[in-house]
């Protein structure tokens, strides 16, 4: 049953972000100002879901379903967007196979690579906060607090985001959020409430940044005919293969050094996986940069 629901639900996400990044770009409007709903909608619900599951844990099944249900409602009011249908000769459109056909610039292998350290982090906390919690001998009243002080710090983010990418750009700031996700698995896995409160603060530049960062690129780096699939390619690593990892490797983790060990292991593998794939970036972009005249003929 998970596995059917999953395979559904993890769908959802890229879908509605490639329709409603081509509704805004047509009228001109800032996606991270639209995306902010879904950050402020979850503030709120997690607080007062946190106090429910407490008192009734099987009730996350009908909220969800009746989230879902209104979700479809509303979807199903979006006006359709999608690829002209007289543009089979334009340039923009791809018509190879593969992974990487779909964007127009092999860098998205890294921008891939960066969010899945980072999104890798993140699932981690996502999957051991709530055991972490009950060892700490708190409960899921806790883990809804800690979810919505995560969520809150997103939106200062998403008000500046769109500023933040055209001054650092969108390959800088998945790079720091890399290094940012390690320090918030170090600040969370402390067990100390209030640091572990400061730590969820950095959900604004370790989850945010990459969100958005890869969002954006994808949509400008790909053909008009592959957005819906180039954002599925980021899902399928943000919510399918980092979470895959945070799960197995995270919970072997946890259970042979416990959680506040498996924390602290987790941060140290993400940082020297970051700074690996940092010097492999910077190696391709050197190879990949287009030489003078006078050395090339040289």
């Amino acid at each position: 049953m998970t596995f059917a629901f999953s395979a559904f639900f993890s769908g959802l996400l890229p879908l509605s972000d490639s329709l409603v990044i081509e509704l805004a770009d047509r009228s001109g409007l800032d996606f991270s100002r639209i995306r902010m709903g879904g950050t402020i909608g979850y503030a709120i619900v997690v607080l007062i879901v946190g106090r429910l599951l407490d008192m009734a844990p099987q009730i996350q099944f009908a909220v969800v379903s009746a989230a879902l249900v209104v979700f479809a409602a509303h979807m199903w009011r979006l006006p359709e967007a999608g690829i002209r249908a007289n543009a089979a000769d334009d340039p923009k459109v791809s018509h190879g196979k593969g992974l990487l056909s779909l964007f127009t610039s092999n860098e998205i292998a890294f921008v891939l690579v960066f969010a899945f350290i980072s999104s890798a982090a993140i699932g981690f906390i996502g999957a051991f906060l709530g055991r972490y919690a009950v060892e700490l001998g708190e409960g899921q009243n806790l883990v809804g607090v800690l979810s919505a002080v995560s969520a809150a710090s997103e939106i200062p983010i998403l008000l500046v985001s769109s500023k933040l990418v055209r001054r650092f750009g969108e390959m800088n700031l998945l790079i720091f959020s890399c290094f940012m996700a390690a320090l918030r698995l170090v600040l969370v896995g402390t067990g100390i409430v209030p640091v572990m409160i400061c730590g969820q603060l950095l959900q604004s530049v370790s989850y945010m940044t990459v969100y958005y960062s890869c969002v954006t690129y994808i949509a400008n780096h790909t053909y008009e005919d592959c957005r819906a699939r180039g954002q599925s390619a980021f899902a399928m690593v943000q919510s399918g293969l980092s979470v895959v990892v945070a799960n197995l490797f995270g919970g072997w983790a946890c259970d042979a050094l416990g959680t506040h060990a498996g924390f602290l292991a987790f941060a140290l593998a993400s940082t020297i996986v970051a700074v690996a794939a940092l010097v492999a970036y910077v190696l391709w972009r050197r190879s990949a940069a287009p030489r003078p005249e006078g050395q090339a003929a040289a």
